[in-house]
Parts: structure tokens; C-alpha cells; sequence
């Protein structure tokens, strides 16, 4: 299980963290902010996320399931970095 840190652009686009189509469970992720609040989700496949939003405040992490994760800053104006790992 890899351990991945980003910077996500401080932009309201939704930046794909990856998952796999043909799992038959779904996969868990946890993904952790650290200087500004983010937003995660799951989605049906790796284009756009189809479910409601998570917010992971800053300094905190969240742990998500589903087939493709997704995150984006929850603020726009200024990047912020996060980690996750499980994908």
C-alpha cells in the first residue's frame, strides 16, 4: 500500500487519485489534509465523482470506500497539500 502526497490546485476542479474498475469489494482510502480544508469523494467510475462530498479539515484525515477517489481544495484561491494511501 503506496503512500502518496499532492498538491491540489486551489481550484474547484476535482483532481482524480485513482481506484480500479473491476474490484469486486470496494477499496478503502484514507486521505489526510494538512494546511487548508478538503474535499473527497467517491465516484462510479474515473471522470467525475458521483457521490456527496466529505470535507477533511485541515490537519485531520478521513478514510473513504468505493471504486475511484476523488479530491479538491475546499476553498478556492490557494493550493494545499494532502496524502493518501490505499489506492
Amino acid at each position: 500500500m503506496d503512500h502518496v502526497a499532492l498538491r491540489l490546485p486551489g481550484t474547484q476542479t476535482w483532481t482524480y487519485l485513482g481506484g480500479k474498475e473491476e474490484a469486486k469489494k470496494p477499496l478503502e482510502v484514507v486521505v489526510r489534509s494538512y494546511d487548508a480544508p478538503v474535499e473527497i469523494a467517491t465516484g462510479d467510475d474515473g471522470t467525475t465523482p458521483s457521490a456527496d462530498t466529505i470535507l477533511v479539515p485541515a490537519g485531520e484525515g478521513r478514510r473513504l470506500e468505493g471504486r475511484h477517489f476523488f479530491a479538491r481544495a475546499a476553498a478556492t484561491g490557494g493550493s494545499c497539500r494532502i496524502s493518501y494511501r490505499g489506492v
